[in-house]
């Protein structure tokens, strides 16, 4: 499973296929009018990349399988804390996340 969603949370990669070891998807929508307009994740899931918009203002809970060593948001160094992280997403703001885990 590449993604789950409810409304102000996604988990990304919560069981990523041994068959899948790094991979790319685009144009998926999450709920709660989540788009990942693209996701891609390096061997085993080490390094996840991914480009999130919505339709409308809400805070979201990104939520991962193991623990954040490293966390930018569009270009810029943030701290991570644990297996998750919140954005406040603006309107059709395209949101790039780089996450090392």
């Amino acid at each position: 499973m590449i993604f789950t969603s409810r409304p102000g949370v996604l988990k990304l990669l919560p069981a990523l296929p041994r068959e899948w070891p790094e991979g790319e998807i685009l144009g998926m929508q999450g709920r709660g009018a989540v788009n990942i307009r693209k996701m891609s994740w390096s061997k085993n899931g080490t390094i996840v990349s991914a480009d999130l918009q919505t339709k409308h203002a809400q805070k979201l809970t990104v939520v991962l399988p193991k623990n954040i060593k490293s966390l930018e948001i569009n270009g810029k160094k943030q701290k991570p804390s644990g297996k998750s992280f919140s954005i406040d997403l603006a309107i059709e703001k395209v949101y790039s996340v780089k996450i090392q885990l």
